[in-house]
């Protein structure tokens, strides 16, 4: 995790590009790419909020695209070995969205806190737009059913 958050963004949007252009191609590395780089940054108690909040808005750009938030979910949530990304994705932004409005650290201002609240809330909503909007363009049974 780079401590740099130009750096971190820079890199951040260089995963974005490759994964949004080149995703057909590397359809392994985008678990490792998810798992390595995105989720060590949620999960991470010692990324910064900064980190965090750019990830965050990274994921928000990613995952407003339907097919990839669809292609996560089918490749790693449904698949018995996959790491179930789309949910572990899901619930670390939630776990962002509630943090607490004084941060407990003494470092943190209140303000970076609420910044990232934001980011993360915007991203599952992303994240469920895009999957709403899936599902709205999926084919439909003979019947016009689900």
């Amino acid at each position: 995790v780079c401590p740099v958050p130009r750096v971190l963004e820079l890199s951040l949007d260089l995963f974005m590009t490759l994964i949004e252009h080149m995703r057909d191609h590397l359809k392994n590395e985008i678990g490792v790419v998810f798992s390595n780089v995105f989720l060590l940054l949620l999960e991470s108690p010692n990324a910064s909020p900064e980190q965090k909040r750019l990830t965050a808005v990274a994921l928000r750009g990613l995952l407003s695209q339907p097919r990839l938030a669809v292609d996560l979910f089918v490749n790693y949530d449904c698949d018995v070995e996959g790491t179930s990304l789309l949910s572990r994705i899901a619930a670390d932004l939630s776990k962002l969205a509630q943090l607490p409005a004084s941060p407990v650290d003494g470092v943190t201002l209140p303000e970076q806190h609420a910044e990232v609240r934001v980011q993360a809330v915007r991203a599952l909503v992303a994240v469920t737009e895009s999957l709403t909007r899936a599902t709205a363009a999926a084919p439909r049974g003979r019947d016009g059913e689900d």
